[in-house]
């Protein structure tokens, strides 16, 4: 069975015995990262981020008919493509984050601010008695700040995955609370 999804791209599938085969093809038009969606009479499941493969997005999925049916997604019904990432469109900060390019005057350590000088910008914001900094956590890219690895917790803004520290109004970094 094949049906065309919402968004762009195309679902297909086949029944075998007690599982499903389910491909989910999409052009790439350089966008960015999409994720996959099956839909049912009484429910949606997320498959995953397509994958670049022979110049096209790709995901493969094989998932219980069981599994299908405690979703309220069998019989398929539908589905759909949602730009879940752009690579065009810059980050929005929130309205608690201001976008700094420059921050590494803020830093008190002189190997702080020469890594947060190689980054090319970071959000900030007044926390406390000090400040606050969060950058992308991106596979693509190395660790921000990698001395404070230890130091920065996890946290979407925006949708986006950040690693945020905390710092003194010195610029001496926090540790986590």
């Amino acid at each position: 069975m094949k049906l065309e999804l919402d968004g762009g791209g195309s679902l297909a599938w086949q029944e075998d015995a007690l599982r499903v085969r389910l491909e989910v093809r999409r052009k790439d038009d350089g966008r960015g990262l999409y994720k996959a969606f099956v839909s049912g009479r009484e429910g949606e499941l997320p498959l995953g981020t397509l994958l670049p493969e022979q110049g096209a997005l790709t995901l493969r999925r094989t998932l219980s008919l069981d599994a299908l049916r405690r979703q309220g997604c069998w019989p398929i019904t539908g589905g759909r493509c949602a730009l879940a990432f752009s690579f065009q469109e810059p980050p929005k900060p929130s309205a608690l984050w201001s976008l700094r390019r420059d921050c590494a005057g803020l830093l008190a350590d002189p190997i702080l601010q020469a890594s947060a000088r190689g980054w090319g910008g970071f959000l900030w914001r007044p926390e406390g008695e000090g400040f606050a900094l969060a950058a992308p956590l991106e596979h693509h890219r190395p660790f921000p700040l990698p001395p404070l690895f230890c130091l920065g917790r996890v946290e979407e803004i925006q949708g986006r995955t950040h690693v945020i520290w905390r710092f003194d109004r010195e610029g001496n970094p926090l540790l986590p609370a």
